[in-house]
């Protein structure tokens, strides 16, 4: 099925008790929800006073929810059931087409799913059809080393700057995030006062900021990132007590991966060719003056 990038944001169209919606593929959220202009659109109405604990990148919050109908898609549905109805105003601004929702990991792990960003596709195997989780490429593969989350997020290893982190992934984060228990581990300096930073909005109030930060070198399974360019986010909010490291769009958008929830497991198709080292940081392009391969570590730009 088709995934369409707006910008670096995956988008899916699925099916809301029989009309379609356009959601947010993220694997960083454990259950699906939908926005506030989704849920108008979609002729559904938030409660106000049937509340739910929602927690992301900003904190915990309470938000409404709503009785929402079945959501399918393809083959993979959820039942008709109370949901979160979430302000985000970033992917409700998204155009042409605003984020209906987010689509979140209690659909995607009914299946194994063959995720290809790069080509803007995704192919969802209901678990039982592929063998042990494994995928059915034909081009040669790698496995990537996972730990167990408390929930059903899949994380994997990453190497920085010869330091190992636990990391999750999401596809729907537009940059690769690590908080201060990283920064502490890798003695980075504090920022100049002067660095221009950005602002993440998640859910919730609070927004928090970010600066990007030049690293020598990041790993993940067989490959190999030089001088990636990361956000550091000043301290952490919930979606970052699972793992330090929240791996976003500049790995997820440009890797072939292969996602078993079942089998707890994750693969990556082995690049034809090393990936660029100027890995944008989070709402910026990357300025990379490094040369590749070059033992640069500094803030950047």
């Amino acid at each position: 099925m088709p995934v369409t990038l707006n910008g670096r944001t995956p988008l899916v169209t699925v099916q809301v008790d029989g009309k379609p919606a356009v959601m947010v593929l993220e694997t960083g959220a454990e259950s699906t929800a939908l926005t506030v202009s989704g849920a108008q659109r979609l002729g559904i109405v938030a409660d106000p006073t049937r509340t739910s604990l929602s927690g992301g990148i900003s904190g915990l919050t309470r938000v409404p929810t709503a009785a929402v109908g079945p959501i399918a898609l393809g083959p993979l549905s959820l039942a008709e059931s109370r949901r979160l109805v979430l302000a985000l105003p970033t992917l409700e601004a998204l155009r042409p087409t605003p984020g209906d929702g987010l689509l979140g990991i209690d659909l995607l792990s009914q299946a194994d799913v063959d995720l290809d960003l790069p080509h803007g596709r995704m192919t969802l195997y209901p678990v039982g059809l592929c063998r042990a989780g494994l995928p059915n490429w034909k081009r040669p593969y790698a496995a990537l080393p996972t730990w167990q989350a408390t929930n059903l997020w899949l994380g994997t290893q990453v190497e920085l700057d010869g330091r190992s982190f636990q990391a999750l992934l999401d596809t729907g984060s537009a940059g690769t995030l690590i908080d201060k228990r990283a920064t502490a581990l890798l003695d980075l300096p504090e920022p100049p006062a002067n660095i221009r930073r950005t602002q993440a909005h998640g859910i919730g109030d609070t927004p928090h900021d970010i600066y990007p930060y030049r690293f020598r070198e990041m790993r993940i399974g067989p490959t190999r990132f030089p001088n990636p360019v990361l956000g550091v986010i000043d301290r952490p909010g919930y979606g970052f007590q699972a793992a330090p490291f929240l791996l976003g769009a500049q790995y997820t958008n440009t890797q072939h991966l292969w996602l078993s929830y079942a089998a707890r497991r994750i693969f990556v198709e082995r690049a034809a060719a090393p990936p660029s080292p100027n890995n944008p940081a989070p709402g910026k392009a990357a300025t990379n003056s490094a040369a590749p391969g070059d033992a640069a570590r500094s803030v950047a730009p």
